[in-house]
């Protein structure tokens, strides 16, 4: 019982939904994902994306090339400043509302690139969605499956909660022993029996659930990174920053170089 209570608690913690990024490009072409916390009239502050509690940092906006929101709006700056102006934003419109721009989209690395800027998720979404729809189809399937997934399994844990209090409070009737005069605990079969069932059916519907919603995430995954390759075959002289990344592999933690 104590494993199958455990197990199910575990399902809570296998999965957590991550917060959509802001990318800042500036002029010395350095890629920041970060989270912009407030636009100024001369500056901007952000925090750096994996580190939310972190320091809050500024930058002026004469030094940025522009942010790509992770609405899929993107803010172009002419940096033809001086101290007595501002850099204002250029509002561009999200790729992929008009499939004449396709042919002038290129593969670069894991993004699709569109005049020497990385594509973000939503805009990517976007271009499959009106100009790809086979690729689109693949991912509307993924993405109604997850959902699927996610409500299953939201019943099953509701079942395994409700089971297991129904467990518990079969403990809790008391009842009165006449050999020893005193009022005794004792466990309520009916009660019992009926949250054993709940928690178990809880618990069966769970394990239908999480696959689901894991080979729904993942399809939609695939469909996207199908229709990036598929313009693997189109060179793009974009060229990623170079930086290092912190990551770790099994029990080892290590820096990477990207470029």
């Amino acid at each position: 019982m104590k494993r199958l209570i455990s197990t199910t608690f575990l399902f809570l913690s296998l999965f957590v939904f991550a917060n959509a990024q802001d990318v800042i490009i500036t002029k010395d072409k350095l890629k920041i994902e970060a989270k912009v916390t407030k636009v100024n009239k001369n500056f901007i502050e952000y925090k750096y994306f994996d580190k939310p509690d972190g320091e809050t940092k500024k930058m002026l906006k004469s030094e940025i090339v522009s942010i790509a929101y992770e609405n899929g709006i993107v803010e172009v700056y002419n940096n033809e400043s001086s101290e007595n102006q501002y850099s204002a934003p250029r509002v561009t419109q999200r790729i992929g509302s008009d499939c004449s721009e396709i042919e002038e989209i290129t593969y670069k690395g894991s993004s699709l690139v569109y005049k020497n800027r990385a594509l973000s998720n939503k805009e990517t979404i976007n271009l499959m969605k009106n100009c790809k729809p086979e690729y689109f189809k693949d991912y509307k399937s993924g993405q109604h499956r997850m959902v699927s997934g996610i409500v299953v399994t939201s019943v099953g844990l509701g079942l395994c909660a409700v089971g297991g209090m129904c467990t518990l409070i079969s403990y809790a009737f008391e009842s009165y022993n006449e050999d020893t005069e005193d009022w005794e605990y004792e466990r309520d079969d009916d009660t019992y029996h009926a949250g054993i069932g709940i928690l178990l059916t809880g618990a069966v519907i769970t394990t239908v659930g999480v696959p689901l919603w894991v080979s729904g995430a993942n399809k939609k995954k695939q469909a996207i990174q199908e229709f990036k390759e598929s313009f693997s075959e189109r060179k793009s002289s974009y060229s990623e920053p170079i930086h290092l990344d912190l990551v770790s592999h099994k029990n080892n933690i290590g820096l990477a170089l990207k470029f």
